[in-house]
C-alpha cells in the first residue's frame, strides 16, 4: 500500500508542501516536491497521516492496520525524485527518516520505497547512460535509496516509452529491457542483498482496430517470460506489478495514456497474458515449497 505520490494525482507531496505553506509552483517540475522534502512542517503532516492511518481500525476485520495480515507491505512513497540534484543524498536523507518512522510504528509488515530505479553511477557490466534514462539526474540512486535498513525490497519500474532511451533505440526495445532487468537484478544479488520487485511497467496501445493490442501482448510475454525465469531459478525476484487493471467503465473515462488493461473484457488486451504469468508464478513457488 502507498502511502503517498510524487506526481500530484490525489494530492501526494504537492499537498503536504501546500498544507505547510511551501506550496505553489508547477508539480509537474516538482518545484513544491523539492521543498516539501527540505520542511519540517510538511514532514510532520506526512508522519501524522502515516501514524493515524497504521494505527487505524479496519471495522471489517476488526485489526489496526499495522496488525492485519491482509496487508503485504507500505511503501513510503511512489516515484519519489528531487528535480535537479546530481546525487541521492536528499532523497536517501528521506528515506532513511520516513521508513524509520514506518517501522517504529509497525513491527510487522514489510517496508519498500516505489522508485523508478535510477543509476547515478555504472555498475559491473552497465554503463549509467543505460541505466538512468536520458540522464535524467532526478536525485535518485537505485543502489543506495534500497540500501536503508527498514527497506525491505527493492523496487523499479519500465516506462520505456516515457523515458528519452538511447540505448533502447540502439538496442530494441525487448533486448533493452533485458539488460535493464538484469542490472537491477545484479544490484539486488551482489550489493543490496534484497529481493527485488518490478513494481509498474506497461506498454500502450499501438495502432487500431483488432491489433492495437499486439505489441502490449508481445512485451507482456517478453517481461514475464524473463520474471518466470529467474522466480523458478532463484529467490531474488519477488513479483511483478502491471500497470494497471481496472474495470471497461474507468478505462473508457481515464486512459489517456492507453495503459489500462479492463478486468471484465475479452482478455484480448493483455488481460490473458497477466492470467498466465499469476499461474506460472503460483507453479513456481509451489516447486520452491516442494524443494
Amino acid at each position: 500500500m502507498s502511502l503517498t505520490n510524487f506526481w500530484p494525482a490525489y494530492g501526494g507531496l504537492t499537498q503536504y508542501a501546500e498544507w505547510a505553506g511551501v506550496g505553489g509552483g508547477d508539480p509537474w517540475k516538482g518545484e513544491p516536491q523539492n521543498r516539501f522534502f527540505n520542511s519540517g512542517p510538511a514532514q510532520s503532516r506526512f508522519k501524522a497521516y502515516i501514524q493515524k492511518l497504521l494505527n487505524r481500525t479496519n471495522q471489517y476485520r476488526n485489526l489496526q492496520y499495522k496488525n492485519d495480515p491482509t496487508i503485504l507491505a507500505w511503501s513510503i512513497a511512489n516515484e519519489p525524485r528531487v528535480k535537479g540534484e546530481k546525487d541521492s543524498n536528499t532523497l536517501d536523507r528521506w528515506i532513511r527518516d520516513t521508513s524509520d518512522f514506518v517501522r517504529s510504528q509497525d513491527s510487522n509488515h514489510l517496508i519498500t520505497v516505489d522508485t523508478e530505479g535510477f543509476f547515478t553511477s555504472d555498475i559491473s557490466g552497465f554503463r549509467v547512460g543505460d541505466l538512468n534514462p536520458g540522464l535524467l539526474m532526478e536525485g535518485c540512486n537505485f543502489l543506495t535509496n534500497a540500501a536503508h535498513p527498514n527497506i525491505d525490497f527493492a523496487c523499479c519500474h519500465i516506462y520505456h516509452d516515457l523515458w528519452n532511451i538511447e540505448s533502447q533505440n540502439k538496442k530494441g526495445l525487448n533486448p533493452w529491457t533485458t539488460m535493464w532487468l538484469d542490472a537491477h537484478l545484479k544490484a539486488c544479488q551482489d550489493v543490496l542483498r534484497k529481493p527485488l520487485v518490478l513494481s509498474e511497467f506497461s506498454h500502450t496501445e499501438v495502432g487500431t482496430g483488432d491489433e492495437k493490442y499486439d505489441a502490449r501482448r508481445q512485451y507482456l510475454q517478453h517481461v514475464y517470460g524473463w520474471l518466470e525465469k529467474h522466480m523458478k531459478n532463484d529467490n531474488w525476484v519477488a513479483g511483478s506489478c502491471v500497470w494497471m487493471i481496472c474495470e471497461k467503465y474507468y478505462r473508457e473515462r481515464y486512459d489517456s495514456e492507453k495503459r489500462f488493461i479492463a478486468i471484465d473484457g475479452d482478455g484480448k488486451d493483455g488481460l490473458q497474458e497477466i492470467i498466465s504469468h499469476v499461474q506460472a508464478f503460483n507453479d513456481s513457488r509451489s516447486l520452491h515449497a516442494e524443494q
